[in-house]
């Protein structure tokens, strides 16, 4: 029996909210998986929501802007508020799986890479040994696993004009906002196989780097390998 995380991370229109519906159709109708606990960032809970309703208003014309430190602290909020409840609804069974689009990794990718505010880092680091500390002592068994869907900021942006109007902040739809939030996912996700990003008894930590340039199918294809490595 296991317990995993998988989140589901890349920039905007990259197609990880995609493969995060083929997984959790898979586990449910394949698998037939009876604990699967489905969240999002920002979101997923009821304190979530409230905090992604106050960063898609910031991100209006008519407002004056929201201060980085205002807007981690928001995202950083929401996540100890999913962290909290899906590990303990994981600790209740025996075998389970949560689904979480987007995670922190994100927070480097777009707080600190995105918006160029380096010195983020130390909150950064200090925040997420805090958040894995908790995650060990309530589900000291869990796995925890990232995939990062890698679309080139070209390609995602050609997608998202595709679907047309999007909530979020203005300035994620700027190619070059678009291209620093890769390198930053590319960097962390580097730094993490280095061992970095991690916390004492957190017994498995991986990312599994999948090409977002290609087809849904070829994208859904690389994370069925990626699964078939660790038994799922």
């Amino acid at each position: 029996m296991a317990r995993r995380i998988f989140t589901f991370e890349g920039g905007d229109g990259s197609g990880k909210s995609t493969l995060y519906r083929h997984l959790l159709s898979f586990l449910q109708n394949e698998r037939k998986t009876t604990s699967v606990f489905e969240y999002k960032e920002p979101g997923g809970s009821v304190l979530g929501q409230t905090c992604r309703a106050r960063l898609i208003e910031a991100g209006k014309p008519e407002e004056p802007g929201i201060c980085l430190g205002f807007e981690a602290s928001l995202f950083w909020t929401g996540r100890f508020q999913n962290f909290h409840q899906f590990s303990r609804e994981l600790a209740a069974v025996e075998d389970g799986v949560v689904l979480t689009d987007r995670s922190f990794a994100s927070s480097v990718a777009y707080q600190i890479y995105g918006r160029q505010s380096f010195r983020m880092h130390q909150l950064f680091d200090f925040m997420l040994e805090s958040l894995l500390g908790e995650l060990v002592q309530v589900v000291p068994d869990v796995e925890l696993y990232h995939f990062f869907v890698a679309t080139t900021p070209e390609v995602a942006a050609k997608r998202r004009q595709g679907r047309g109007a999007d909530d979020g902040p203005e300035q994620f739809n700027q190619l070059k906002f678009q291209q620093r939030v890769f390198a930053g996912f590319n960097i962390f996700f580097e730094e993490l196989a280095m061992g970095m990003h991690t916390v004492p008894g957190l017994r498995v930590h991986k990312a599994f780097l999948l090409d977002g340039d290609q087809s849904e199918h070829e994208v859904w294809v690389q994370a069925r390998h990626a699964l078939l490595t660790i038994g799922v």
